[in-house]
């Protein structure tokens, strides 16, 4: 279907596509990635549950990198996908290709923490000034992370209203080092 679309030059007027609950493990880079060219006008894209893997996100983000892609997504689902082999360069990449993502679900995906400590280094390294309103990371083992290290990613995502942070295996020492990094930073916080 992509291949047809894209030999007969079409743009899909795409606003939204949900593919979520299928089995796309054995997806072609290339053939998704030549879906959001054609489909400019995308801004949801449902992708929770699809048997993805860090491997196959990583490929797609390369390929949208190499054919200059800025996706002009708002809100983005990959919940429940194993990504527990994406690296956190990949993740911060993917920000910076979607600048206008106001919604980001990567809970329930086997996250680490070297992989979220990566992410926000990427950011940071980029410049990257997130417009994120909600970042849903729960159910991810984040129990060795730095307070320091959430601290900076509230920091590059100033209008950030809800942190979805639940079963994260979190300690108190880990809050207590964000609240102190936050402070540190002058920062605002305004959670809804």
């Amino acid at each position: 279907m992509v291949r047809e679309c894209a030999n007969r030059n079409l743009v899909l007027e795409l606003d939204e596509l949900d593919i979520s609950a299928n089995t796309l493990s054995d997806v072609t880079c290339s053939s998704f990635t030549t879906l959001l060219a054609i489909s400019p006008k995308l801004k949801n894209l449902d992708m929770n549950y699809c048997r993805l893997s860090g491997v196959i996100i990583g490929a797609m983000v390369r390929e949208c990198v190499n054919r200059n892609l800025v996706l002009e997504l708002d809100n983005l689902y990959i919940r429940g996908n194993t990504l527990s082999d994406i690296t956190g360069s990949v993740l911060g990449t993917l920000l910076a290709i979607c600048p206008k993502l106001k919604t980001l679900n990567i809970s329930y995906c086997n996250l680490s923490v070297v992989t979220i400590d990566a992410m926000v280094r990427e950011c940071v390294n980029r410049n990257l000034m997130l417009e994120l309103n909600s970042l849903d990371i729960r159910e991810n083992n984040f129990s060795d992370i730095t307070g320091s290290s959430l601290g900076t990613l509230l920091a590059i995502s100033p209008k950030l209203k809800n942190l979805d942070m639940n079963y994260c295996r979190l300690s108190g020492v880990i809050i207590g080092a964000m609240v102190r990094e936050c402070v540190n930073r002058n920062l605002v916080l305004e959670f809804t």
